[in-house]
């Protein structure tokens, strides 16, 4: 079985260390140097820089906070690992990377959680995410599943510390390794146990989130081409005591709704911007055979494809009037996909907007049927929430938020389709007036789509206000940058609203317009400020944007 990138390396237990199903083999032989430190007398790679009674506070915050995010490695086996100090064995060289990457993004994510000055906590990431890239520089002859954690908290790390290009590097290379592994193949999964295939099937698709993630809100391309996963499943929904709950019964009982379904609505999410669906014509379903070869004019094709790839297209080349058709049928059908995701959803993940709970914030309607409150939401959660219910309103606040920000894109989208349409519904008049009338239509057709499109972003803008305001500030602030980067992306529609005409009139109208714009845009700020207040490392003692 060979992969695009060559030999497959097989993800099996190895034979001296059974309890840990992915740790293939020793990655190295044991008196090799991979540049780790450690204590020469006890032989404690934390020793030299990092209290193990720190370490040990810190993961009990990324189990606590961030693992409902990136819901790996399990906590029971890596704890018990850390208890036996298995940095001190042969071969645990990948293993303490992991666990010093861990300590780095959870440092970098929270440290108004950890209890440290953010100059400690600087020195803290510096230390830890230059053992690990001392680690990464080394010839790895087996890797495991391990190797992928630390490239992906390593592009964490990376990004908050405002190195972005340094981030899309490592996701590059984490993009590289999991195809290597074939994660990408349904097939793979079948060779795992149950907790390998699980473990690996959670890192493959944080991979494809965070791809989709950075394509969407931050101007960069895709890596993961979707054809090279669109038969692969989502992640089982399978909570730490191994209960497996199947897709057919998401609206459990509360009792026993697992954390994991978070994620698995996420990764739902991310699919129904990407997915590739097939072709169909009037002669059935076609082959991805027949989808190579040209599709005769008498066959009209529809096609369900990713919303990406089509847009950065159409951007350069125009869709033809029956590609530009079909693309506004696929918005709609996209925008009824991402409402109806938490239709049935568990009470949970439902939010809780004046009293009632809700699921589904339609994009074609008037949205919240209350104003958006002035008051602003509090900026900690209550001392007295229990951890699991913290658990789901960190899982809400991904979903909704990615959710709006979703049809925020889907929606431009749309107007740059009718934008495109309108202008090719010009006025055929015979005679020295033709181009006079064309002008005219054309101009009035424009207008009409910049106000429906006005309409359905001032939609999408006051629900995000509202998700935003019935959501604790730290729920959203331990999403950290991504999330924020969402917010960002929905947000600045208002500063368009607040230009100026260029005749330098405005109606009484427009006045009303940019000054309720105004207002939402002050709100936005304050909830960013709150949230960014939480995660980031200038300002106290301070701090720059990037490490040294």
């Amino acid at each position: 079985m060979t992969s695009p990138l060559g030999e497959r390396v097989p993800v099996r237990p190895a034979p001296d260390d059974r309890h840990d199903a992915l740790l293939i083999a020793l990655t190295h032989p044991a008196d090799q140097d991979l540049g780790i430190p450690f204590d020469s007398e006890t032989g404690d790679r934390f020793a030299p820089f990092l209290e193990r009674d720190l370490v040990l506070r810190l993961l009990e915050i990324f189990y606590s906070d961030l693992y409902c995010l990136v819901p790996f490695p399990d906590q029971t086996r890596l704890m018990r690992d850390f208890h036996s100090r298995r940095e001190t064995h042969p071969g645990g060289e990948e293993w303490t990377a992991m666990l010093l990457t861990l300590v780095a993004v959870t440092t970098c994510l929270g440290p108004s959680r950890t209890g440290l000055s953010r100059d400690v906590a600087l020195r803290l990431i510096v230390d830890c995410r230059g053992q690990v890239e001392k680690y990464l520089q080394q010839l790895s002859h087996q890797p495991t599943i391990y190797r992928s954690i630390i490239l992906a908290g390593m592009g964490i790390v990376a990004h908050a510390l405002g190195n972005p290009l340094r981030a899309r590097e490592l996701h590059g290379a984490n993009v590289a390794f999991l195809l290597h592994l074939e994660l990408n193949e349904e097939y793979t999964y079948a060779t795992l146990d149950s907790y390998e295939a699980d473990l690996s099937r959670r890192v493959w698709w944080a991979a494809y989130n965070s791809d989709r993630s950075a394509a969407c809100f931050e101007g960069c391309k895709t890596l993961i081409a979707e054809s090279l996963c669109d038969v692969l499943g989502l992640p089982n929904i399978r909570d730490d005591q191994g209960a497996l709950h199947h897709e057919s019964s998401l609206a459990v009982a509360a009792t026993e709704t697992p954390s994991i379904m978070g994620f698995w609505f996420i990764c739902k999410l991310w699919r129904c911007a990407s997915q590739l669906k097939p072709i169909v014509t009037s002669a059935g379903v076609m082959t991805r055979r027949d989808f190579s070869r040209k599709v005769k004019s008498n066959l009209m094709a529809i096609v369900t494809g990713p919303i990406l790839a089509h847009r950065d297209r159409d951007r350069h080349h125009h869709p033809s009037p029956i590609e530009l058709q079909t693309r506004l049928h696929q918005l709609e059908e996209f925008f009824a996909q991402v409402e109806d995701l938490m239709r049935d959803c568990a009470p949970e993940f439902r939010l809780h907007v004046n009293g009632h709970a809700e699921g589904i914030l339609n994009v074609g309607g008037n949205g919240f049927a209350e104003p958006v409150s002035a008051v602003p939401n509090e900026p900690s959660l209550p001392s007295s929430i229990a951890p699991e219910q913290k658990t789901f309103l960190v899982h809400q606040a991904n979903i909704y938020i990615t959710q709006q920000a979703l049809l925020f894109l889907g929606l431009k989208y749309r107007h740059e389709l009718l934008s495109i349409e309108a202008g090719r519904r010009t006025a055929v008049v015979p005679g020295p007036f033709a181009t006079t009338l064309s002008s005219s239509h054309q101009a009035r057709r424009q207008e009409e789509t910049g106000q429906v499109a006005r309409h359905d972003n001032m939609v999408v803008l006051v629900n995000l206000l509202h998700i935003l305001q019935v959501l604790p500030t730290e729920a959203i602030g331990i999403n950290a940058l991504p999330c924020l980067t969402k917010i960002r992306f929905v947000a600045a529609e208002l500063l368009n609203q607040l230009e100026v005409p260029v005749d330098g009139h405005a109606s009484s109208e427009q006045m009303a317009e940019r000054q309720r714009a105004y207002e939402y845009l002050n709100r936005y700020l304050h909830v960013l400020s709150e949230a960014e207040r939480m995660f980031s490392l200038q300002g106290e003692g301070g701090v720059g944007s990037e490490a040294p």
